[in-house]
């Protein structure tokens, strides 16, 4: 008898096919059941993954809503400066400008609360005002009558504004 003759005889005699079968069944179970559990956990660091990032862009947007209403502080600073320089030539853009600014913080920011996002439409509503007296006055080649009325006005949502943006950074930690 050659080698491999005896090998067959002795995988036959001893049911050795049978019991590799069976082995062969447990360890398919095995290895499923483990891929399965690789799988859960995928899912689960998958979710995991999915929370942070929304976290981080939630996060990226208070940022960004801390820069805008700073530039639109900056804006109203400038705007007092022009009105205090009677310069009147420059600041129709400038309420372009901070209307603009206004209206995207306002419309763009969802997780600004109501009382905020009154706060900004206040703004808008003032500015609005005190806008249409620059544009009529220049229109008339006059100069807008209660520059000081006006300044406080443009002081009073400047501060608003500052009290809103010390809000937002108390609430991301800046």
């Amino acid at each position: 008898m050659d080698f491999l003759s005896e090998v067959h005889c002795t995988i036959m005699k001893y049911n050795i096919g049978d019991y590799s079968s069976i082995l062969a069944v447990i360890i398919t179970i095995v290895g499923f059941a483990l891929t399965l559990v690789k799988v859960f956990q995928s899912t689960k660091a998958s979710k995991e993954a999915q929370r942070i990032v929304e976290n981080i862009k939630k996060e990226i947007s208070k940022s960004e809503t801390v820069i805008d209403i700073a530039t639109i502080i900056a804006v109203l600073d400038e705007i007092v400066r022009l009105h205090r320089d009677n310069n009147w030539v420059l600041l129709p853009e400038r309420h372009r400008i901070l209307r603009r600014l206004l209206l995207d913080v306002k419309n763009n920011y969802p997780h600004l609360n109501d009382e905020q996002k009154s706060t900004i439409q206040s703004t808008i509503q003032h500015m609005k005002s005190v806008e249409e007296g620059v544009e009529i006055a220049i229109l008339s080649k006059i100069s807008p009558q209660k520059v000081a009325r006006i300044i406080s006005t443009v002081s009073t949502q400047s501060d608003k504004l500052y009290e809103l943006l010390n809000d937002i950074k108390s609430k991301i930690g800046g």
